[in-house]
């Protein structure tokens, strides 16, 4: 087992994704031999984000996650029996900024990014004792902007987010902002599109040669020996991301 989440150590068999996304990806995840675990929508979300898993709760490490309270049942039910720890969190989810983000937060290798006055205390507690440096940043939505390729390696849009964690040592990839479809919203972000499914490929949810920094993009990731496995013919679009087990 890996200790960092977001980074298999193989193949996956199993994620975790929002509801209203299965529809569109189960043809492309049986086709892989992934098993889809599903999450209802959060009711007092804003309509966009309802079921985007990242909002909802965070990986801690290893097999340790902490759950918004109101999904802890479901949570627990569905990642109990695969041998899973989940704990509930402190905070109940709001549908305004910053109410909604305190499991947004972005754990690569042995660091973490968020807006820590508003990270749940559940998951500051986990991190601290799993002795996680933790790095205040301006960005609540540090899951959502950041897409995790290596245990020190990113792709983001956001230069506050890149900036610290090149100040963690992490080599990252700063592309331009949009080209992601979310609506509702202007844009959807690189990290809630995309998601490893093996060590050496990176899931995307949609065609993402439009985006300006696309070849940009290839070549950050055959830096790190990993290829693109496009799910659908869509035009890449924002599902919140998804959580590997």
């Amino acid at each position: 087992m890996n200790p960092f989440p977001h980074i298999p150590n193989k193949q996956i068999t199993h994620l975790l994704i929002g509801e209203r996304y299965y529809p569109l990806l189960k043809d492309s995840l049986k086709k892989r031999n992934i098993t889809a675990i599903t999450l209802p929508g959060h009711p007092y979300l804003d309509i966009p984000v309802q079921y985007h898993a990242d909002m909802l709760l965070q990986h801690i490490g290893m097999n340790i996650w902490v759950a918004e309270p109101s999904f802890f049942p479901i949570v627990q039910q569905k990642l109990q029996p695969l041998g899973q720890i989940v704990l509930c969190g402190n905070t109940t989810l709001q549908r305004n900024y910053p109410l909604d983000i305190a499991y947004n937060g972005l754990r690569i290798g042995n660091s973490f990014f968020h807006l820590l006055n508003h990270t749940d205390k559940i998951i500051l507690q986990e991190l601290k004792r799993q002795s996680v440096k933790q790095y205040s940043v301006k960005q609540g939505y540090s899951k959502c902007s950041v897409v995790v390729i290596h245990s020190t390696a990113a792709i983001t849009s956001d230069l506050g987010m890149a900036k610290a964690m090149r100040k963690a040592m992490i080599d990252v990839l700063t592309i331009q902002p949009g080209h992601i479809q979310l609506p509702g919203y202007h844009t959807g972000l690189i990290g809630g599109c995309c998601f490893l499914t093996a060590p050496n490929r990176l899931a995307v949810t949609g065609i993402l040669n439009h985006h300006p920094d696309y070849q940009n993009i290839l070549n950050f990731l055959n830096k790190y020996h990993i290829t693109l496995d496009i799910l659908t013919e869509y035009p890449v679009f924002d599902i919140g991301s998804a959580f590997i087990l």
